[in-house]
């Protein structure tokens, strides 16, 4: 069943590359004003990626308190990028690399690590879908601009993740005995449940994290095609961001990008400046997460190495 999983997963990234080929070759018009992109633009795109990782790293900081973890700096620093790295090699590679790194130092088992961030899903999607209802509304208030399908999805999924965090615990349990698979991610989700402070305080971080990448699809809408609302970055951003929770592609590579230019195109958005737009949002993130991923990754296997010597120093 996996591997029919992962054939899927491949046919399907294939037959995204393909496709961009030829959209991009169709579009080429819309795509070659990525190249007018200035130098202190790209500085100004540049700070808010940094930003944004360095609020994706200080969430998983605060996701493992679940397990009373407590990473230090440098650990919670540089994952994040080398995650990143990771999921472009690899079919969520960082999803490996994490969990390996932690329970050879941390002692976090490969089913407790899985269990805490399937329960995150509980916390991302509310948070994430909130935001994309409130700009929606906002649009349709200030712009008179509504689209049904798209408000009645959000709802749908807003409703859909928050429903577990109301659903009473002796509930819960009943499941957990009827579903044995099931049963240690339940028991995981009443335990998370109990822990509201730092629910709200991932919350807020998802929501700044999902305002500051609004901010860089807004500037770079501004810089280079024809400027829309913030609050249309929004709606655009938090789509993009909820694909990516399912990861069908390498870091969601593609997926992202037709979903913002999809939701663009349902805010009444021309398709092919959307998936440039994010296209160019992809690169500089790519450029940051590479060279960061790399410089980590050489720090960690450095202090490996030099371990490994202090090992031999010592049994010599």
């Amino acid at each position: 069943m996996k591997q029919i999983k992962s054939i899927i997963k491949i046919i399907l990234f294939l037959a995204i590359i393909i496709w961009a080929f030829y959209y991009i070759k169709d579009n080429l018009h819309e795509f070659e004003k990525i190249f007018n992109l200035n130098y202190w633009q790209f500085i100004l795109l540049s700070l808010l990626t940094i930003i944004t990782l360095l609020i994706q790293g200080l969430t998983l900081k605060y996701v493992l308190t679940f397990y009373q973890l407590d990473l230090k700096f440098k650990e919670w620093l540089s994952f994040n990028s080398i995650n990143g790295i990771s999921n472009y090699l690899f079919f969520r590679g960082g999803l490996f690399f994490k969990a390996a790194y932690l329970k050879k130092h941390h002692q976090l088992s490969l089913r407790k690590y899985i269990f805490i961030f399937s329960c995150l899903v509980f916390i991302q999607i509310p948070a994430i879908s909130i935001i994309a209802l409130i700009s929606s509304l906002g649009i349709w208030i200030l712009f008179k601009s509504f689209n049904y399908y798209l408000l009645t999805f959000l709802l749908i999924i807003f409703l859909a993740a928050l429903t577990p965090s109301f659903i009473p615990n002796y509930f819960l349990l009943f499941f957990a005995r009827k579903f044995s698979r099931l049963n240690k991610l339940i028991r995981t989700w009443i335990e998370v449940k109990k822990q509201k402070k730092t629910i709200f305080q991932i919350s807020g971080l998802i929501i700044i994290n999902l305002l500051l990448i609004s901010l860089k699809i807004h500037f770079i809408f501004y810089f280079l095609w024809q400027p829309i609302s913030f609050l249309k970055s929004l709606v655009i951003t938090s789509l993009g961001t909820l694909s990516t929770i399912f990861a069908l592609t390498p870091d969601s590579l593609g997926i992202k990008e037709i979903v913002m230019a999809y939701t663009a195109e349902l805010l009444n958005n021309n398709f092919a400046t959307t998936a440039a737009v994010s296209s160019l949002d992809r690169v500089v993130t790519m450029i940051w997460v590479i060279i960061f991923g790399i410089f980590f990754s050489l720090l960690y296997l450095k202090k490996y190495k030099t371990k490994q010597e202090l090992v031999y120093e010592k049994q010599q």
